[in-house]
């Protein structure tokens, strides 16, 4: 048995920034900045002279998370100060906001940008519009002042820390600025939120809106909005991935590749980083999907680029290091990969010495794809370790990662026959994908199928089988709703498990009518696709069962091909994937 085995790849960078922008930061002038300064000091002073293990690991960890706060409230405070070169500031209360802020006063702007007296404005803004038959443009312009309020203090809230449901109350805020006025400013940055935790689907209908607004205004100057809408169509590219909308993913990624070369051609010296990005993002897709000669293609010129451009920052070295990872992953050649990984691997634990909670995360990445190359445990725990780190800080982003570490750790526990361990830890990361898919399903029920599906080979390992053919039932529903709604990603899921089950009926729970009844799902499933050399092997796996219960394979073939009308199914026009790493018992 194999369980479903992936390396990881970077989908790249987000474009924060939506366009070129330059900014200052002053989070050295604040209260908070020298307060959380202060703070680390006492703290490396007290590990340093705590001599008792249990008090020195209580120490570390708060230190450990005062070095978290401090780098997510610098990434915060440049993130504002990106906000505020785009709006006007126009009102007395952001005029006031934004000189606390330029002073560092970050606590005094909160008091300012006060959520009750923007909202008693909102309310009777919006009366006036309601009563008013023709739009007041006096209106409109303070309608969109009151939506920048919400947008900077949905950012102001997003990093304050002692505020226990901060995330809840930053979507509220992005929510009232939407109400005011939907604008690109706080579509994007909205969107923009919604990608990085993990909530993809709410994402795209707001990327897409900004999209439109960009397109339009580019229709009037085309050069002035281009580097915008290769930012967000960049940003689409990578959630239509994430939702294994592969289609719509390619579109984005070809769209993004050409205004970007476009821009490069007249402008190399500031739009060249760009085009390595998308090159490198675009390799990435292609690499995951299968499509190994595309993702050699783009990757290998990515990694030309960034050598080229020999950037010596921190942001500059990860990128290099996101195209040698993503080499890494698609080279055949062990020797070539390691190559690949090893430099990857030395550049990010620098980057991670110098601000682990923004660079650790790719260093796990990395660690994993060693590990499934030499299965160094060390390797393997150290990424959980990092994982286990991040999620404590920020559970919406990084759960997943976490997830798929912990079913490298339960293929791991499964070659030592270690079948109650790698239990525990298939359902661990079973639980996290089920809470996710909750709020996210299109991204995560795939990974709930997949944990359920390698749940029940291990169970049927350790003979209780009853428990076996409840978590195969349940992946197999999951399975078919899916084949349903996108059968060019997943109908060879369903196919597959659709086979792993017949094998446990025959093998393990014994069963011949349930597992010749999954075998004629099979036929009925792939006989529409019978020219395509892709589904011979699921055929002959079919087929090896049948003649295993003593059941003439062909003829029963032959008997379903007449009773199936293939023309009047009408599917060979789907481009199904079939390249992918499945559940093999």
């Amino acid at each position: 048995m194999k369980i479903k085995d992936s390396k990881n790849t970077n989908t790249g960078s987000v474009n924060s920034a939506c366009g070129n922008v330059h900014i200052g930061d002053n989070y050295y002038k604040s209260i908070e900045y020298n307060e959380l300064q202060d703070s680390i000091k006492q703290l490396e002073k007290l590990v340093d002279l705590t001599e008792g293990n249990e008090e020195k690991q209580s120490y570390l960890e708060k230190l450990r998370e005062k070095k978290k706060q401090l780098g997510e409230f610098k990434q915060g405070v440049i993130s504002l100060a990106e906000i505020f070169q785009k709006i006007e500031i126009d009102t007395e209360r952001l005029k006031k906001a934004k000189q606390f802020f330029d002073y560092g006063k970050f606590k005094e702007a909160r008091v300012i940008l006060d959520t009750e007296k923007i909202g008693n404005d909102q309310q009777q803004l919006l009366q006036k519009k309601i009563e008013l038959e023709e739009k007041s443009k006096q209106t409109e312009k303070d309608l969109t002042h009151n939506a920048n309020e919400y947008l900077v203090l949905a950012k102001l809230t997003a990093i304050n820390f002692e505020l226990m449901n901060w995330f809840e109350k930053t979507l509220e805020y992005f929510e009232l600025s939407l109400k005011s006025n939907r604008n690109k400013e706080n579509l994007f940055y909205y969107a923009h939120f919604l990608q990085e935790h993990k909530r993809e689907n709410e994402a795209v209908s707001l990327y897409e809106e900004a999209l439109s607004i960009y397109k339009k205004l580019a229709g009037m100057e085309s050069q002035n909005y281009s580097p915008n809408i290769a930012g967000i169509s960049g940003n689409l590219a990578n959630v239509y991935a994430d939702l294994n909308e592969a289609d719509k993913a390619i579109q984005h990624y070809r769209d993004t590749l050409e205004i970007w070369h476009n821009l490069e051609s007249s402008q190399p010296q500031i739009y060249l980083p760009n085009l390595a990005d998308s090159l490198n993002n675009t390799g990435a897709f292609y690499f995951k999907n299968s499509k190994f000669y595309e993702a050699k293609f783009y990757l290998s010129n990515a990694l030309i680029i960034y050598r080229q451009l020999n950037d010596k920052s921190d942001n500059g070295k990860y990128k290099l290091s996101s195209a040698l990872n993503n080499l890494g992953c698609l080279e055949v050649e062990p020797e070539k990969s390691m190559k690949c990984f090893d430099e990857a691997l030395k550049i990010r634990r620098k980057l991670s010495s110098k601000c682990f909670f923004t660079y650790s995360f790719f260093l796990a990445e990395t660690l994993i794809n060693i590990f499934k190359q030499n299965k160094d445990e060390k390797l393997l725990k150290e990424a959980l370790d990092v994982y286990r780190e991040l999620v404590k800080t920020n559970p919406y982003r990084y759960y997943s990662s976490l997830a798929q570490a912990l079913m490298e750790l339960a293929t791991l526990q499964l070659t030592k026959d270690e079948f109650g361990e790698a239990e525990i830890s298939c359902a661990n990361a079973l639980a996290i994908y089920q809470q996710l898919a909750e709020k996210n399903p299109q991204t995560f029920l795939p990974d709930v199928a997949d944990t359920l599906s390698n749940l029940a080979i291990l169970r049927g390992r350790q003979n209780d089988f009853f428990k076996a053919e409840k978590s195969y039932q349940d992946a197999l529903e999951i399975r078919k709703q899916l084949a349903i709604a996108n059968p060019q990603s997943f109908l060879s899921h369903l196919v597959n498990i659709q086979l792993s089950m017949a094998f446990f009926y025959q093998r393990l729970k014994v069963d011949k009518a349930k597992s010749i009844q999954l075998i004629d799902e099979v036929f009925k499933t792939l006989l529409p696709y019978s020219k395509i050399s892709e589904t011979q092997k699921y055929i002959r796996r079919a087929l090896n069962i049948l003649d295993d219960w003593g059941i003439d394979g062909m003829a029963h073939l032959k008997k379903k091909e007449k009773m199936i009308n293939i023309n009047s199914l009408n599917k060979n026009h789907i481009d199904i994937n079939w390249n992918k790493n499945y559940i093999i018992v």
